[in-house]
């Protein structure tokens, strides 16, 4: 289906969103076409990478211009500084059952990708790269999680101590489809103000 771009050519009112659902007897990834929820990516709210895909395949992430085959150290380090916050700052505290209280840092990816000129995606592959490696990571971390607060693999936990482990760091990937901004290199004038 999303190899199918023309649902969203045009369309700045969709966003396709990556998500964990849990309900009473299933946790699933799923990804979800939802009418277009605008939250600001530099807000501050969230502890965001911004990862943008150029119609030229070029890869933009926090404003830095990176090589594709970079991007899973760029991911991976974005999810250790997140998860080694001292203070977490964008947090809610949560009881978790089997864990306790904890606080939960609100880490989102947000994905902006650039039609080509033709509305459809010039470089599905790096697309879908870039979607397996958030969702690796999140796996190999479910495994980490799972070690440190039961001592077993996920796979072998009961259902509520994998929805524990879930609830404790959910994935959240926002993806829209859009122009993507140029890098932004402040004047000189500029970077001197903000230094005083």
């Amino acid at each position: 289906m999303l190899r199918d771009s023309s649902l969203f050519v045009g369309r700045d009112d969709l966003e396709l969103v990556v998500k964990d659902m849990i309900n009473e007897k299933q946790i699933f990834t799923a990804c979800i076409i939802r009418k277009y929820n605008p939250i600001a990516p530099y807000a501050g709210e969230k502890y965001f990478l911004d990862i943008g895909i150029k119609s030229n395949s070029e890869l933009i992430i926090n404003n830095v211009v990176v090589k594709p085959d970079s991007i899973s150290l760029a991911i991976k380090g974005h999810f250790v500084i997140c998860d080694n916050l001292k203070k977490p700052i964008y947090c809610h505290e949560k009881e978790i059952p089997f864990i306790g209280l904890k606080k939960i840092p609100h880490i989102v990816y947000y994905m902006l990708v650039e039609p080509d000129d033709t509305g459809g995606i010039n470089d599905w592959d790096l697309f879908y790269n870039i979607l397996r490696d958030i969702v690796d990571l999140y796996i190999d971390k479910r495994e980490q999680y799972s070690q440190e607060f039961f001592g077993e693999e996920y796979y072998r936990l009961s259902f509520k101590k994998k929805r524990a482990i879930i609830s404790y760091r959910p994935i959240l990937i926002i993806v829209k489809f859009g122009k993507v901004p140029g890098i932004f290199i402040p004047k000189p004038a500029e970077s001197q103000r903000r230094l005083r």
